[in-house]
């Protein structure tokens, strides 16, 4: 279990970096659509190298779990990433910052209804806390009017809460780092496939001298947060990983501050400490019971 919590930590930081290190990117003029396709590449080359590493494993993959596999990377990676850009476009960065946490409240409902998966009271009263808070971080208390763009965004956070339930079930089968990879290299090529469709020669502009250095960085930051997630949620159950996830909004605010020079304020310092309260009671009492 500790083990488990350590990653999850882990992963919310390098999350909590890899978010900065996109928003540095567009500051300095790249295009946010051209960065996160071509972040494509890097992850779809790490990817492959440990799927290499692992072919007896993946030789003996069942069908079905064939089938889990392309519904997670087309929800988690593909899906994911489309609707963000789009939810993003038609709404406001705020709106768009807590309407994605609230994957932290649909991956219990999902690990319930498919795995029965079952916190205690106190997990749930964590989970809520950790949700308000992130709030508290990512809006600094306020939310802008209510958006069209908010619909997609709603829609990914139940999509994504399903697809880490699902990556949860399919870790019975098969260890978290060939999902993480199969999901990065699946969604990823169909990214590659469908993005150039619709902007043409723009989408590979973020490789010039600057951006492939936040192509190459992010590529590192990407794989690394996506296989220590997983590797928390088999450990601690998608319920309890993905609220302890949370912690990369601290992460974030922390980033923020020092590398975009963003103010830190007393309501972000509040969220941020509630968010640490709700990942300890969390985890202060680690075992998951099941019906």
């Amino acid at each position: 279990m500790k083990i488990g919590l350590i990653a999850v930590i882990i992963a919310a930081l390098l999350y909590g970096g890899f978010t900065v290190l996109i928003k540095h990117g567009m500051n300095n003029g790249l295009n946010p659509i051209s960065l996160t396709t071509s972040l494509s590449i890097p992850l779809i080359i790490f990817s492959l190298i440990y799927i290499i590493y692992k072919k007896e494993e993946v030789k003996i993959i069942d069908k079905i779990y064939w089938v889990y596999l392309l519904i997670i990377a087309f929800i988690a990676t593909f899906l994911g990433r489309t609707l963000h850009v789009v939810g993003t476009f038609y709404t406001s960065a705020i709106n768009a910052g807590f309407i994605l946490k609230l994957v932290a409240l649909t991956t219990p409902i999902f690990a319930f209804l498919i795995l029965r998966e079952k916190l205690k009271r106190k997990d749930y009263f964590a989970i809520i806390i950790a949700i308000i808070s992130a709030f508290l971080v990512s809006t600094g208390g306020k939310l802008t009017q209510i958006n069209i763009g908010d619909i997609p965004l709603v829609i990914l956070a139940i999509l994504v809460g399903f697809s880490n339930t699902l990556a949860k079930k399919t870790m019975k089968k098969i260890n978290p780092y060939i999902i993480s990879s199969f999901r990065l290299i699946i969604g990823g090529i169909l990214l590659l496939i469908i993005v150039p469709l619709f902007l043409g020669k723009e989408t590979f502009s973020a490789m010039n001298s600057l951006g492939i250095w936040y192509v190459l960085i992010g590529g590192v930051f990407g794989i690394g947060f996506t296989f220590l997630l997983y590797k928390g949620m088999e450990s601690l159950g998608a319920s309890k990983a993905v609220a302890i996830f949370l912690l990369s909004s601290v992460f974030t605010t922390i980033f923020a501050y020092i590398f975009l020079e963003e103010r830190l304020t007393l309501i972000k310092g509040i969220g941020a400490t509630g968010i640490l309260i709700g990942a300890y009671i969390i985890h202060k009492e680690e075992k998951i019971t099941t019906i």
